[in-house]
């Protein structure tokens, strides 16, 4: 009878000690009925209605379905659970032996005492079994800790070989060439503002008005109230690996349209990229946070093409001023 309900949603073989674990609790509370209204026994987890067990022969289903490999994860959990049930709380419920002479079948081996005690070893064998896996599964699970504790303690040794080759890019005097660099996430480039002032001001005041409108959008950049972001699927996932949501920038936002209605899509560009880097390095704190960049491609730098720049710069003879 290895019908299989609720399919939809199978676990893997790592939950099934939880699973049988709740299975065993709502059998208990008769959540799960394992009586039928005639008296006899029923599986409920198959899905034949028209079902009459005795004790012994719904033990030995039970302990069949579990210790098989057709059946799905859910099913097995299902059906441990309630060989644990049956030889754990309902075992006066076993059908007396027989008073009268045994059949000839029962001497071959088919009587009652025999499958009880073949049910009995049978189970036995499932705890046992089921007692490997967790032994197995808890080592996995240790080697997996270790190898976590390794990748975190690794993870906090580069972050700060980042920080410190930040500080020391930052101490190097700047070139309007550079390569390999820090750029502030977050922060508004003033060329781009300069830029665009230029198409409406003269150029004695287009410093002025640039430093003052990037100022301005700077600050509310800040402004942790201002949040213009919608939750969206992100392309390429689906239910099936699990749903990846990511945070993108509304266009429909009033402050950002009328931003780029008056000023066009340059600066809109550059505010909403600068909304991003925000939401990304330091969404609660709303400031500028350093990091290492290729400003060649515009990208985050790796920490391995920094290292190589560094020794380049350093093996590279600077030119003398004349």
């Amino acid at each position: 009878m290895g019908s299989k309900i609720d399919e939809e949603s199978d676990i893997s073989d790592s939950e099934m000690n939880e699973y049988k674990e709740v299975t065993y609790k709502l059998l208990k509370f008769r959540t799960h009925k394992v009586r039928a209204p005639n008296g006899k026994f029923r599986c409920p987890f198959c899905g034949d209605k028209e079902q009459a067990f005795q004790y012994t022969l719904l033990l030995q289903h039970a302990i069949r379905v579990a210790e098989g490999s057709e059946d799905s994860a859910k099913q097995r959990a299902n059906h441990f659970a309630m060989a644990t049930y049956l030889v754990t709380d309902l075992a006066d419920e076993a059908e007396p032996p027989p008073a009268s002479p045994p059949p000839p079948e029962a001497e071959s081996g088919g009587g009652f005492q025999n499958a009880m005690n073949s049910a009995q070893e049978c189970y036995q064998r499932l705890v046992e079994k089921l007692k490997e896996k967790e032994d197995e599964l808890q080592e996995k699970e240790n080697e997996l800790s270790c190898v976590i504790l390794k990748e975190l303690k690794s993870n906090d040794e580069l972050q700060e070989a980042r920080k410190a080759l930040i500080q020391g890019l930052k101490d190097m005097p700047s070139e309007s060439s550079v390569v390999i660099g820090v750029k502030k996430m977050g922060e508004l480039d003033l060329k781009t503002f300069i830029k665009a002032c230029r198409k409406r001001y003269s150029s004695l005041h287009v410093d002025a008005k640039a430093a003052q409108l990037c100022s301005s959008w700077q600050e509310k950049l800040k402004n942790p109230e201002w949040h213009p972001f919608r939750v969206q699927d992100l392309k390429g996932s689906s239910k099936e690996h699990g749903i990846v949501f990511q945070r993108v920038v509304k266009d429909e936002d009033e402050m950002l349209k009328g931003l780029r209605n008056e000023w066009g899509d340059e600066i809109y560009d550059a505010v909403v990229t600068a909304l991003e880097e925000v939401q990304e390095y330091n969404s609660s704190g709303c400031y500028p946070v350093p990091e290492l960049w290729n400003f060649k491609e515009n990208r985050k730098a790796k920490l391995e093409e920094v290292i190589n720049y560094l020794f380049t710069q350093l093996k590279t003879p600077k030119r003398k001023r004349a």
